[in-house]
């Protein structure tokens, strides 16, 4: 992690440098909850917004199951090199969507992606 970007003298930033409307978040926990950001600060008006999605999500789906998928591409693939459109997230989601109908999801037409 290059520290000199988050960093100022020996501060900590408040605010992102290249967008000083984006604040920083230096602190494990967001709202009593644990935050993964080994890899440095997080932006508070994305946690703020994630938090406000969730429980919206949560009042419109009582059933809500959620997780975390971090797509990369596999080592030593540019992402520039195999596509500079949105047709890979495409083809994820449309692959991920044909893997949940074949697991036989409970309710197909409900609360999708």
């Amino acid at each position: 992690m290059n520290t000199a970007l988050y960093n100022v003298g020996q501060r900590r930033r408040k605010r992102h440098q290249d967008n000083p409307a984006l604040k920083l978040w230096w602190d494990i926990y967001y709202q009593n909850m644990l935050l993964q950001s080994r890899k440095g600060p997080l932006i508070k008006n994305y946690l703020e917004k994630l938090l406000f999605v969730m429980n919206q999500s949560r009042q419109d789906c009582n059933r809500l199951f959620a997780i975390r998928i971090d797509l990369h591409y596999p080592g030593g693939i540019h992402a520039g090199l195999i596509a500079p459109q949105n047709s890979t997230i495409s083809a994820f989601l449309q692959y991920l969507h044909q893997e949940l109908d074949a697991a036989g999801i409970k309710y197909p037409g409900g609360c999708r992606l």
